[in-house]
């Protein structure tokens, strides 16, 4: 039986398990690799699967069918790309590759950094 997205499907924060979880009805919960520090604020609201997460699901469903994974495992798949995509906190990049910088002035332009 392949999941099929519906606008039944609610995410909620689970204060017990201490993660994200979706709702998909019929008794069935999925519960996300996604805790608390790594979510956004609204993700600890109750939230209802948008036509944007089903979009995202498909899309996402599309690319990992390739692999070879059952049609669970690509489900599941799907589902925690679709979780994080929603509700994960930005990431800052972390690397060596940039350098810091003092604003002198003027606020810099998007992408512009004058170093003195």
């Amino acid at each position: 039986m392949m999941l099929k997205p519906s606008d039944k499907w609610t995410w909620y924060y689970d204060d017990k398990a201490s993660h994200l979880m979706l709702d998909l009805g019929d008794n069935m919960l999925f519960k996300t690799n996604l805790s608390n520090k790594l979510l956004v604020k609204c993700a600890l609201d109750v939230n209802e699967f948008t036509v944007d997460d089903a979009s995202a699901y498909q899309t996402f469903k599309e690319q990992i069918s390739y692999l070879q994974l059952s049609e669970p495992r690509q489900a599941e798949l799907a589902l925690y790309c679709v979780a994080a995509k929603r509700f994960h906190k930005p990431v800052q990049p972390k690397s060596w590759f940039f350098d810091s910088c003092s604003i002198v002035g003027d606020e810099p332009k998007k992408g512009h950094c004058s170093i003195k």
